[in-house]
């Protein structure tokens, strides 16, 4: 039995020099990095914000090309989730649920099956001039004594992290500097001829990346079934009426809009109708899907600010392409108008 002495001469000094270790290394590791990318920062937030967006720019595939993506219910906004599995050597397995959004920052959970979570984020600051200096981060607890045996993986675990945010930043960087819009956002004065609508308004609370889309197609689909039997015609393109936009409370104040000739004969189940008259108006014209239409929005208070000019409400979306004709979200055309108060 000789020979169990020194083996448990040399555990012991394991186990001490692991407690020792502890105590010198750090239990939390936290990495960030940063870059411009010359896009409005709503583009860039609303490539951060739609989990699905993240298939643009994610840098995973050229790590492991077997992981495989499966999205919860809510995939926008607080409370949208992704689950993913992969090759155990790489990405291995596990699931991001985003627990705070707002236009200048991100947050998600991230929890790694077999390894413990994580918090990640995204950062969006407005740079000097046109563009967005975007932040990607991430940190995670390593407990004690466990932490002792990061001295052997410290350093190639950050260059990892980092050379993962580098190649993201950059695909995201080209993404929405190239594709985010298949048009200009230049700003044009016109007169708005005024227009009748059919419509239901509501106080949407848009942090739930859905909400707002899923108010408008029941409510369109309400109006439209309401108008056949009054012999109502509609005389132009489904409509978003937007009278206020609280970026605070995250809520809008809404209304999904049909335009007619005349819609007295409707009532009922909400519908009423609106009256938007004639007058001084800026209209631009996006091309693109419509989570990038934020660009837009920016695109208009710069302008008016700079033009000293008084906006007026309610702002106008009109949804000019129908998705299930045209699939290239590139030739999606939104006329977004901002009346201007005289």
């Amino acid at each position: 039995m000789k020979f169990l002495k020194p083996v448990l001469i040399i555990l012991g000094v394991l186990i001490a020099l692991t407690l020792v270790l502890g105590l010198i290394q750090p239990t939390h590791f936290s990495y960030e990095k940063t870059k411009l990318i010359e896009a409005p920062r709503q583009v860039v937030f609303e490539q951060v914000n739609n989990l699905k967006n993240w298939e643009n720019w994610g840098p995973w595939d050229d790590y492991d090309s077997t992981m495989q993506v499966t999205y919860g219910e809510v995939y926008e906004g607080v409370g949208g989730s992704y689950s993913w599995t992969g090759d155990p050597q790489t990405s291995g397995s596990g699931s991001i649920t985003l627990n705070h959004s707002s236009p200048d920052s991100l947050c998600f959970d991230l929890d790694f099956d077999g390894e413990g979570g994580g918090l990640g984020w995204f950062k969006l600051e407005d740079a000097d001039g046109s563009g967005t200096n975007t932040t990607w981060g991430m940190s995670f607890d390593v407990p004690y004594p466990f932490n002792a045996f990061t001295i052997f993986s410290q350093g190639s675990m950050e260059k990892n992290i980092m050379d993962m945010f580098e190649l993201g930043l950059s695909n995201m960087k080209e993404y929405c500097e190239n594709n985010t819009t298949g048009g200009s956002l230049d700003v044009q004065e016109i007169d708005f001829p005024g227009k009748t609508y059919l419509a239901i308004r509501k106080v949407v609370n848009f942090t739930d990346g859905n909400a707002i889309s899923e108010f408008l197609g029941q409510s369109f689909g309400a109006i439209m079934q309401a108008m056949g039997p009054a012999g109502v015609q509609m005389s132009g393109h489904p409509t978003g009426l937007y009278y206020s936009y609280d970026e605070e409370t995250g809520n809008t104040d809404m209304a999904a809009a049909v335009p007619v000739e005349n819609g007295a004969n409707v009532s009922g189940n909400g519908i009423q109708v609106v009256e938007i008259p004639a007058g001084k108006a800026l209209l631009i014209e996006y091309y693109g899907d419509y989570n990038g239409v934020g660009a837009a929005h920016e695109a208009m208070d710069a302008y008016i600010a700079k033009n000293g000019l008084t906006q007026g409400t309610p702002v106008i979306e009109e949804y000019v392409t129908d998705p299930g004709q045209e699939p290239d979200t590139s030739k999606w055309l939104t006329r977004v108008y901002y009346p201007i108060a005289q």
